[in-house]
């Protein structure tokens, strides 16, 4: 009866597939032969009177997939390498989505990751109506999508879910979005946090820009309140890692709203929270570094030398290289040994890169800056600083030089300071001498001069 109908009444049987279909999978797999051959019959007969002509060349793959779950994976290939451009009718979703729902819990990380890249591009070819009936069933597989341990899976379901989300508009995924929610700030795994916040923040992108409006002061507010739980500081501290590239250039505005909770975050006591925090920064600095130097770096130079937090000290040096790196054109995948070895060469155009991206006052005072950090108590911080100095400066001792005038105030400050700033003043100067010899002392004197305010010696 079912055959007959597919050709009687296609419109009518239409809006039942989503129920029929998953029926007669479960008849192919009936003892008795008669019953799973017309079940194959029927969902042929339902092939038949699909009218998606980009999908035509792939039914018979399709039916292959949904007969024998073994070839579930060259149906994949094929969907992939098809170009889609056209609406796909109710038929073509009744056979291609059960693929899809496979597909999305097999165990092959490939697979999984395949499959929501190939159900975001069906989403976007997909009627509203037709796409909610599936709703519910692919979603199962996908929440477990994003919280797969691949990067990749998780990024390829969220991305599913924008599609469907911006098919399907923001009510309809209520559900959904209220899960996500909840996911993001409970207690496991980062990971499952992790997935949560990618799928909400594209899913919101989804919505559209002005979402940003209400949305930015909540995740602000929830990421930079210390009297929360951890575990919601952290989901939306997450949440701060993914909306930049989610939302694109229309976040650049709340920029500086954002900046406040993620360097808070930087000395959170809970180490997943800080990780988090420093991904939001780096995820910064990667696609808005003109924003990052305008608003990021003077909190980096104050945590740089000023903080009696060594863990700021160690995130702001890290990040720093991160921004100088992008902006000097530098990998930073250099040497990572320690600070005193051997420096590493480098190309001579970094630092004059830098002055042009900063100005050179500003470069200066940067790179002083973090030849002290090279000398900072702490171990990690001693280590990062070296690494990021040895990507940049190919000739220490002429670099330092020039630096002089910056440097040498800094540390006079620094020697007037606590017994800790005292120490490190005094390593500094430490490491002058030993990189410049007592050739340094005819420079330093007159800087000392200026910095203390003692008029120059006039000579007859």
């Amino acid at each position: 009866m079912l055959s007959a109908m597919a050709f009687l009444a296609p419109r009518q049987l239409s809006e039942c597939l989503p129920s029929l279909v998953p029926c007669l999978l479960d008849t192919l797999a009936d003892a008795h032969p008669g019953v799973a051959g017309a079940a194959a019959d029927a969902l042929k007969r339902i092939a038949a009177v699909a009218r998606a002509p980009d999908l035509q060349p792939l039914l018979p793959a399709l039916l292959d997939a949904l007969q024998q779950p073994d070839k579930t994976a060259s149906a994949l290939q094929g969907l992939m390498s098809t170009r889609l451009s056209q609406t796909l009718d109710a038929a073509a979703l009744a056979l291609l989505l059960p693929v899809l729902q496979r597909a999305l819990a097999d165990r092959s990380a490939e697979t999984r990751k395949t499959a929501a890249q190939a159900l975001a591009a069906v989403a976007g070819l997909t009627e509203a109506r037709d796409l909610q009936a599936y709703l519910e069933r692919l979603w199962t597989p996908l929440s477990g999508c994003l919280q797969d341990p691949a990067p990749e899976v998780r990024y390829a379901s969220a991305r599913s879910l924008r599609a469907m989300c911006a098919c399907l508009g923001e009510a309809e995924c209520r559900s959904i979005l209220e899960w996500l929610k909840n996911k993001l700030c409970a207690e496991g795994v980062p990971v499952d946090r992790a997935g949560a916040a990618q799928g909400l923040a594209e899913m919101m992108a989804a919505v559209g820009p002005d979402k940003l409006i209400t949305l930015v002061p909540s995740v602000v507010s929830a990421a930079g309140n210390a009297n929360l739980p951890w575990t919601v500081r952290d989901g939306y501290l997450q949440l701060l890692v993914y909306m930049p590239a989610a939302f694109g250039a229309t976040f650049a505005d709340y920029l500086d709203a954002s900046l406040a909770p993620i360097l808070r975050g930087l000395a959170d006591e809970n180490e997943c929270v800080r990780e988090s925090a420093m991904l939001a920064a780096q995820r910064i600095i990667v696609l808005f570094a003109d924003k990052a130097v305008q608003l990021l770096l003077p909190a980096l130079e104050k945590g740089l030398v000023d903080s009696d937090n060594w863990r700021i000290r160690a995130a702001s040096v890290q990040l720093l290289g991160d921004l100088l790196f992008r902006l000097a054109g530098v990998s930073g995948r250099g040497t990572t040994e320690a600070a005193d070895e051997a420096d590493t060469a480098t190309p001579e155009l970094s630092l004059e890169k830098l002055s042009d991206s900063l100005g050179p006052q500003r470069r200066d005072r940067i790179m002083a800056g973090l030849f002290i950090a090279r000398q900072d108590l702490a171990p990690h911080v001693r280590s990062s600083a070296g690494h990021t100095w040895k990507s940049l400066v190919a000739n220490t001792a002429r670099v330092l030089r020039e630096l002089l005038p910056a440097l040498f105030p800094v540390l006079l400050e620094m020697l007037a300071a606590d017994k800790e700033r005292q120490e490190l003043a005094e390593r500094t100067l430490d490491e002058l001498q030993r990189r410049l010899g007592d050739r340094v002392l005819p420079e330093l004197l007159p800087l000392a001069e200026k910095a203390l305010g003692h008029p120059k010696t006039k000579t007859s």
